[in-house]
């Protein structure tokens, strides 16, 4: 991760937000259709790799020579399916019922995927970003009413 990375990262969250506010009387039902599939996805990664844990212990020679199904364009194991059925209950459930402890389990499965994918080769780029974030965050916390009407 670059410095650039990120600030464009902050620039994107607030146009993602902005965009979010005009239009999300338009959107919304897809809005929540784009998250729950998002959801399914990050979770069933977070359940492989718990499962992955238990079972194999993360012996990654057990967990390769598991056999693989499906065409040759999508191949996937046994564990891999199950991850993904499981990922995908947990989040038709809360898109369901809108359950909060639903609702937790995917919010905890989502940040735990920058956590798996990001890697930081200096201190710089996460220093600006934590610190770019704050202030994204003080910003549409505190002063976002100003611009928007119902505050």
């Amino acid at each position: 991760m670059k410095v650039s990375h990120a600030v464009m990262f902050c620039f994107a969250a607030s146009a993602i937000l902005v965009t979010m506010y005009l239009f999300l009387d338009y959107v919304l039902d897809v809005f929540s259709i784009f998250v729950t599939f998002s959801c399914t996805l990050y979770s069933g990664i977070v359940i492989h790799e718990l499962l992955s844990g238990f079972i194999f212990n993360y012996d990654i020679n057990r967990i390769n020579a598991l056999r693989r199904m499906g065409p040759e364009w999508f191949q996937f194991n046994w564990l891999e399916a199950l991850s993904f059925l499981l990922a995908a209950t947990i989040s038709v459930g809360w898109y369901l019922t809108k359950n909060w402890m639903l609702n937790n389990l995917l919010g905890v499965s989502m940040c735990f995927i920058p956590l798996k994918t990001i890697r930081l080769n200096k201190l710089l780029p996460g220093v600006v970003l934590l610190t770019l974030l704050f202030f994204y965050d003080v910003f549409w916390v505190f002063y976002s009413s100003k611009f928007t009407k119902d505050g």
